[in-house]
C-alpha cells in the first residue's frame, strides 16, 4: 500500500539526514520511501510517498514512539503529520519500469 505523508519541518536537509541514518527503522515497519521532497520554494513543507507491505506496517510506524522522537529531534513537526492512503494500482516510474510494482 502507498501512503502520502505531509508535514512541516525545520529543514528538509536535516530531515533527509535523519531518514538516511534511520532506514533500518522504516524497514522494520515494512516501509520504503518512494519519494520525499518539498516544494521548490518552501523547504519547510514536505511530503513523502512511502510503500508499506501492509496496513500493520503503517500502524506500527505510527505507534513507534522512539522513531517519532528521532524524527522530531531532526526538526519534523510530527504534530502536523497527515497520512493519506493512496490507490492500490498506481503508475510508478513509467516508462522506465513496470507499470504496476
Amino acid at each position: 500500500m502507498y501512503v502520502k505523508l505531509t508535514q512541516k519541518c525545520d529543514s528538509f536537509a536535516k530531515w533527509m539526514e535523519m531518514a538516511l541514518e534511520n532506514g533500518h527503522r522504516l524497514q522494520k515497519h515494512g516501509g520504503t520511501i518512494i519519494f520525499a521532497g518539498t516544494e521548490k520554494d518552501d523547504d519547510t513543507s514536505m511530503f513523502v510517498i512511502i510503500h508499506y507491505q501492509s496496513m500493520d506496517g503503517l500502524k506500527s510506524f505510527k505507534e513507534d514512539q522512539e522513531f517519532t522522537d528521532i524524527r522530531a529531534a531532526a526538526g519534523a513537526h510530527v504534530d502536523t503529520t497527515e497520512a493519506t492512503i493512496l490507490n492500490e494500482n498506481p503508475l510508478v516510474n513509467f516508462p522506465d519500469i513496470n507499470k504496476n510494482p
